[in-house]
């Protein structure tokens, strides 16, 4: 048999965020993949949800409530990534695809404010450096906005903010850290640290 070369063309339109790597595989070798990527997906995701489930024991027992905004954190990392993994959609949500592109952008933006609240509270900087608490204070409320507005705005407009937001944050909450410690919070060590 002769072999051939074969040109296949595929033109995609979307107006959310699309994950388009393709492999031709035979169904034996999709199948060995495929598992082996949702052990991973699960091992990961398994990890993430101990740390949710310590941080609510942690906050039921020492009833701080410093707990709040890192098991909110936690928890919308998850669902962000599980929705860019597509296994959010894949066996929690599978009857509603239409919740894809609201939930990808809607628990980043609360992933990233929460994440920006537990600067504040655990660097203390409401005391520490009170501008720069106002000024966390205020991504924070955008981040929850831009959630908010997510579920109702284009998406292309949404995921701006978004990009921004993800890029700054880390940023953000290292200078918190160097803030603090500069004030005299040694906890802020820790949080460098981690």
């Amino acid at each position: 048999s002769e072999s051939t070369t074969q040109l296949w063309l595929i033109r995609g339109r979307t107006e959310s965020s699309l994950q388009a790597g393709m492999q031709l595989q035979t169904l034996k070798a999709f199948s060995s993949n495929a598992a082996s990527e949702n052990a991973g997906n699960f091992l990961y995701y398994g990890i993430i949800l101990v740390m949710i489930v310590l941080n609510v024991f942690w906050f039921i027992s020492l009833r701080d409530r410093l707990y709040l905004p890192y098991i909110a954190y936690v928890t919308c990392y998850l669902v962000a990534q599980m929705s860019l993994n597509g296994t959010f959609f894949q066996f929690i949500a599978p009857a509603n695809p239409g919740l894809a592109n609201t939930t990808v952008l809607t628990s980043l933006a609360l992933a990233m404010g929460f994440g920006i609240k537990f600067c504040i509270e655990f660097n203390e900087l409401e005391r520490t450096s009170p501008r720069f608490a106002k000024l966390l204070t205020f991504l924070y409320l955008l981040n929850l906005l831009v959630a908010a507005c997510s579920t109702f705005i284009p998406y292309r407009l949404a995921v701006l903010p978004i990009l921004v937001s993800a890029l700054a944050s880390p940023l953000i909450a290292l200078c918190s850290g160097f803030v603090a410690v500069k004030a005299g919070n040694n906890s802020a060590k820790y949080f460098l640290l981690a």
